[in-house]
């Protein structure tokens, strides 16, 4: 086959490509330009035969491996869908009251056990007055225990309500921010018990 010498212009025809894609090829090394005898680069001028070979080759290359620049894109177009989808679903369960954030729920929880331990070490001084002179073992241990059960019981009660005050500022908060959920907020805790 004949050497033939053409333009970006003629290349790009031949190739039914821009003559821009024609420079990004060249740039990135994929067209190179065609040499006198001498060796010398012609400028503007390419070897057709030479860079239908290269581009072909090239095009091989990328269908192989893919273009790894527009599937990163798109993993990440898929990865930010995704968690925005994740961020949407659990305010909408905060919403519901089906998630309790870990925040409330420790707050909540560090608060029902301090006040149990208060109520715990409350115990001698309430019962004392009431036990002064009671002999009957029975007594005193019905009494002692009958106080230690009453202040056990406050931490197994928590109710719906005790989370409303929490999650109400807490979704106030997120409202006031155009519905961007906080970092705690991923540390979400299902509800148990009955479903809404």
């Amino acid at each position: 086959m004949k050497n033939y010498r053409v333009s970006s212009a003629e290349l790009a025809q031949f190739l039914d490509l821009a003559e821009r894609s024609v420079r990004h090829y060249r740039a990135t090394g994929v067209f190179v330009l065609a040499r006198d005898p001498h060796g010398r680069p012609l400028r503007g001028r390419y070897d057709l035969k030479e860079s239908v070979r290269a581009y072909v080759q090239h095009m091989r290359e990328k269908a192989k491996s893919g273009d790894s620049s527009e599937s990163e894109r798109q993993e990440l177009r898929t990865r930010k869908l995704r968690a925005e989808t994740e961020i949407a679903e659990l305010q909408l369960r905060l919403l519901k009251g089906e998630l309790h954030r870990t925040d409330d729920l420790l707050f909540i929880l560090t608060n029902r056990i301090t006040e149990a331990r208060s109520h715990l070490l409350a115990i001698p001084a309430r019962v004392a007055t009431r036990l002064q002179g009671e002999t009957s073992e029975q007594t005193i241990s019905r009494i002692v225990y009958s106080e230690i059960e009453s202040a056990l019981r406050r931490i197994s009660e928590l109710k719906e309500g005790d989370f409303a005050e929490q999650s109400q500022k807490y979704l106030r908060s997120i409202s006031a921010g155009n519905g961007n959920i906080k970092r705690s907020a991923r540390r979400a805790i299902p509800k148990h018990g009955k479903k809404s």
